[in-house]
């Protein structure tokens, strides 16, 4: 495709698309060119019925795909085109020959659409906005019918009809935008990138990105010209080896303290390493102080001088990733080429400080309005004037102090590392720069590539994957990326795409991805928790939270609790106190602890989560860990998925009280018990009928008389049952509620006989609690289910009452309490009068069944239900007799017979 942007050095050149057009597009009106084709079932006037209808007929005559491509390159490639760019447009200009094969090419198409626009802009807003409208509703039908390709439709010609339907609504976007009308009505220009996402993975793949790192972006970024791009993107020069990564985690990154060692700027380097003073480190730490280095010299004559902070001196923070190697986990102390290094860069930093005086570079122009819109984003004060200097480009400038982790934060002894580590926020915050050092940016020449692909290389880079990089790069007051030619301020880097994107709307798709992607991965969201005005609340504190979490990683588990509370504004000095033990699961224990008494409480959808739970005594209910590298690794949905779909959680009103004992929570809900019978069959009196239903859905009837069900909602299933299937349960659910300890608590407001499906949770109730007047409930070991009230569904309420009826009214046969005498007197020659008996029984069932199911009648709610659970003519190519499947629930009605005792919303749960 010969419109999409490309990087400097593409690793592939631009796809060849094969021209499979059977004949021209004939002219007529957009949407009904399938009706003038025969194809009356492609015409699109409602989406979601459409596509039905589409599947419904390509399943019953699934079409050729060589012919869905012809068809759908001349229509929605072609015809799309020629509607859209009307005079302007020559199919001639868009098909090409090489090697005796026709092609796509679209090299004339940005010129094209800027011609059309030009014309458009003459037209009166009323002749525009009906334009924009057609075109709307074209580029609707592409992205429906796009979703119905065959699976071996050739994906370049599928990518190619959904690159120029994102690049029209691109720009029909912004021709809305320009008469300040809401485009909520159109689709999202994002939908169109699934078409590219797998060809987009193999290509990167091979270019030598990380699985995790792919796994990231195509999720992150939703343009298909920002994939494309990405695409294209050569990260081989690395030499980074992630054959042990998956898709949640790059182990390269993952250091092993015992394993590193510090790298040299070259190989073969062989200088030594300088330590820094670390008397002077430690007793400037613990005068409350920040020790900074002035580092001067070349790598023969390197020294370090520990200054003291204050106010009056700027220094410059050092964000860096430890797999780049410039980390020591050993001593305070790095190669002395790397310190030379450190050195220039300082003064190099010092020296293009200088020459900015203003964010918009030399020669160029931004209305003013729409620049201090876009920079109050991402800037949060403007830097000390002493940083603003003028300095005589005659003199060698003095180099800018520099904090760096490795050199100032003491190795030992633990409780001075500690109190390093405490300051953490008051380092970065303090910082007049953080300076980021990305193995990945600083080999690229920035004056040698395009504005668009310096800011994907930044949202793209290593750094922005690591956790700790986080908060260095959202508490610094300016941030800078470093290159091979120099430092760039990344509001600079925005600002030169942000002159540009109006231009070109391939650069619109970018923007808007990186700027959306800037937005959260950095933090920006959460600035509020720092700066007037105060925390924006707990709900909305952890949606950016875990939003900005996504995609991140850590070598050491216990860390996570640090930046954690660091972006929540927590005491540092409190998590790493000595009491605190330093293991990952005590710290997380302790920031919750802290979480709940700032803001008052937990919101009550924090212990419906998906994330796995803390063992620690009270803290069950806990989220272990916010990283999606951490969540299953089975889980097929996507890490930023998942984010979206909890902010409802993470914002609910109500609001738990953490106690010593666990967290309280008010909500109605059952506790759930086997029931009990009047007589001396026992709990189920048909105990020899092999139990062959599996366990989905586990029902029972509550105390006022309706019956419900649940099922578990558990990303991973199999893990989410580990611990209730010890000992290989087949139907472990049923085995909780069997113990007479099961209870389920709805976390929704409303009444459970108001509604048809709520979320809530089944726990091991553990016995009364420790509240006021023992009213508390304790419970345990908490799964995610989904609870529905069946009787407002009358098939379910069908096939179960009528279930439940014949298995009472047989429990109470003569029959029956045979069968349970002949077991108690356990004699041989008893063994062929019981086996008699239990046939007999049987057939009792089957006959039972047979005349429910003739007394329902072929359209009752009874027999849909059992032939939709169980199938039907059709399905198995003959007629299912449906009375067996009612049979078979009758016959092993009681191993599930259970009863539920509804507690009202006053009910409170202490969650263990």
């Amino acid at each position: 495709m010969d419109h999409f942007l490309l990087p400097a050095h593409p690793t592939i050149q631009n796809i060849k698309v094969p021209y499979v057009c059977s004949e021209p597009y004939d002219g007529g009106p957009f949407s009904t060119y399938g009706e003038r084709k025969g194809k009356e079932w492609l015409t699109i006037k409602g989406e979601q019925q459409d596509l039905l209808d589409v599947a419904i007929h390509e399943d019953l005559e699934p079409p050729s795909t060589r012919e869905q491509e012809s068809l759908f390159q001349t229509w929605l490639f072609f015809g799309l085109l020629q509607t859209l760019l009307g005079s302007v447009y020559r199919q001639d200009n868009y098909v090409y020959v090489e090697g005796g094969a026709s092609y796509v090419t679209t090299h004339l198409l940005i010129p094209h659409l800027d011609q059309v626009l030009r014309i458009r802009d003459k037209s009166n807003s009323d002749a525009k906005k009906e334009a924009l409208g057609s075109a709307a509703r074209c580029l609707r039908i592409v992205t429906v019918l796009l979703r119905t390709v065959q699976p071996d439709f050739d994906w370049r010609i599928r990518l190619s009809i959904a690159s120029v339907c994102e690049l029209f609504s691109t720009a029909v976007i912004a021709g809305y935008q320009a008469l300040d009308i809401a485009t909520s009505h159109l689709p999202a220009t994002g939908s169109v990138s699934a078409h590219f996402v797998k060809e987009a993975k193999a290509s990167m793949l091979r270019a030598g990105w990380c699985p995790s790192e792919i796994s990231a972006v195509t999720n992150k970024f939703q343009s298909l010209q920002m994939l494309y791009l990405l695409s294209r993107i050569d990260k081989t020069e690395l030499a980074r080896d992630h054959s042990q990564c998956t898709t949640k985690l790059c182990r390269y990154h993952q250091i092993r303290a015992e394993e590193y060692k510090s790298k040299h700027r070259d190989v073969g380097c062989q200088c030594k390493d300088v330590s820094v003073d670390e008397k002077s480190v430690r007793g400037i730490i613990q005068a409350g102080h920040l020790p900074l280095l002035k580092i001067t010299g070349s790598q023969d004559s390197v020294s370090i001088e520990i200054v003291e902070s204050s106010p009056k001196k700027p220094y410059v923070a050092l964000s860096h990733v430890w797999a780049d190697g410039m980390g020591n986990p050993h001593a305070n102390s790095l190669p002395a080429c790397q310190l030379a290094y450190l050195g220039q860069l300082a003064r190099t930093l010092r020296a293009t400080i200088a020459k900015y005086e203003t964010l918009v570079p030399q020669g160029q122009s931004v209305p003013a309005k729409l620049l201090s819109s876009f920079a109050s984003l991402f800037r949060k004060r403007q830097i000390p004037v002493a940083d603003s200097a003028v300095i005589d480009p005659e003199v060698e400038p003095e180099p800018m102090l520099i904090w760096l982790d490795t050199l100032c934060c003491p190795v030992s002894p633990l409780e001075i590392k500690r109190l390093a580590i405490s300051r953490m926020t008051e380092t970065y915050l303090d910082a007049a720069h953080v300076l980021v050092l990305d193995a990945g940016c600083s080999c690229l020449t920035l004056q040698d590539i395009q504005s668009y692909e310096s800011i994907a290389r930044v949202m793209t880079s290593g750094w922005t994957t690591r956790l700790w990089t986080l908060q260095e790069g959202v508490l610094g007051q300016k941030l800078w990326f470093q290159f091979r030619d120099g430092p760039e301020d990344v509001l600079n880097l925005f600002v030169r795409l942000f002159q540009e994107y109006k231009q070109d709307f391939r650069k619109i798709s970018i923007f808007s991805d990186v700027c959306k992607e800037y937005w959260f991965s950095m933090f920006r969201s959460f600035q509020l928790n720092k700066l007037p005005p105060p925390s924006a609340g707990v709900g909305l504190d952890f949606v950016a939270l875990d939003r900005a979490l996504q995609n991140r990683s850590c070598s050491v588990a216990s860390d996570e609790a640090i930046c954690i509370s660091t972006m929540l504004n927590l005491s540092l000095k409190e998590l790493l106190h000595p009491t605190v033990p330093p293991t990952a699961e005590a710290r997380m224990a302790k920031v919750w602890a802290m979480v709940a008494r700032k803001y008052g409480g937990i919101p009550q959808g924090v212990i419906s989560l998906e994330f796995p739970r803390l063992d620690e005594k009270g803290y069950g209910w806990a989220p272990r860990t916010l990283l999606s590298a951490s969540e299953l690794e089975n889980s097929s949905e996507q890490p930023i998925n998942r984010a979206a779909a909890r902010m409802p959680k993470w914002t609910t009103p109500n609001l738990c009280t953490l106690t010593k004992n666990g967290l309280v929570v008010k909500c109605s809900g059952f506790l759930l018990r086997p029931r009990t019978h009047q007589d001396d069959l026992g709990r189920n009196p048909w105990p020899f009928f092999e139990r062959k239903i599996p366990e989905s859905v586990v029902p029972f009837r509550s105390d006022n008389g309706l019956m419900y069900g649940f099922t578990l909602l558990d990303t991973d299933e199999d893990a989410a049952l580990s611990d209730l299937n010890s000992n290989s349960s087949t139907h472990p659910l049923h085995d909780l509620v069997e113990s007479g300890n099961c209870a389920l608590l709805h976390l929704e407001e409303r009444s459970a006989s108001d509604i048809q499906l709520w979320q809530g949770l089944s726990c091991t109730a553990v016995g009364p609690s420790t509240g006021e007047n023992g009213s508390q409930i304790s419970v345990a070991n908490y799964r995610r289910v989904v609870i529905e009230n069946l009787s407002l569904t009358p098939s379910w309420e069908a096939l179960f009452a009528t279930a439940e009826d014949i298995a009472l009214r047989l429990r109470a046969d003569p029959l029956t309490k045979k069968i349970r005498m002949l077991q108690l007197q356990d004699k041989e020659e008893k063994e062929a009068e019981l086996s008699s008996a239990v046939l007999t029984l049987a057939k009792k069932i089957e006959d039972a069944a047979k005349g429910a199911v003739s007394e329902s009648g072929a359209d009752g709610e009874l027999v849909k239900w059992l032939e939709f659970m169980f199938g039907g003519k059709g399905r198995s190519g003959r007629d299912l007799e449906v009375w067996k499947a009612l049979s078979l629930a009758i016959k092993e009605w009681f191993y599930g017979d259970f009863e539920g005792v509804i507690r009202g919303e006053a009910q409170e749960w202490c969650l263990q």
